[in-house]
């Protein structure tokens, strides 16, 4: 797909913009840890980078003892592969 944007007041043309070599790149997830949560008991996640939010909820005792205090200072979740992302819905679904 290719967009030429003019300018209609002195007829000029800008450089195409050429979305077909916009190389699409996947996201890797860079998960902090930020809080926990009761019910259920899980591991409170978000990505640095994309604000994205996920959930851990099999931990060790250990990972929960640390998460606790992650609200006083955050830190970067090891295991990118027991996140689960979390799925927001829209008002009226």
């Amino acid at each position: 797909m290719e967009i030429l944007v003019t300018n209609p007041t002195d007829k000029t043309i800008t450089p195409t913009i050429n979305f077909l070599s916009v190389e699409m790149v996947e996201h890797h997830h860079n998960w902090m840890v930020y809080s926990t949560a009761l019910c259920p008991p899980t591991i409170m996640v978000y990505c640095k980078d994309c604000g994205e939010e996920g959930s851990v909820s099999d931990f060790s005792e250990d990972e929960w003892d640390n998460a606790f205090w992650a609200p006083e200072e955050e830190y970067p979740w090891p295991d990118k592969d027991r996140v689960s992302v979390n799925k927001h819905k829209e008002k009226g679904e």
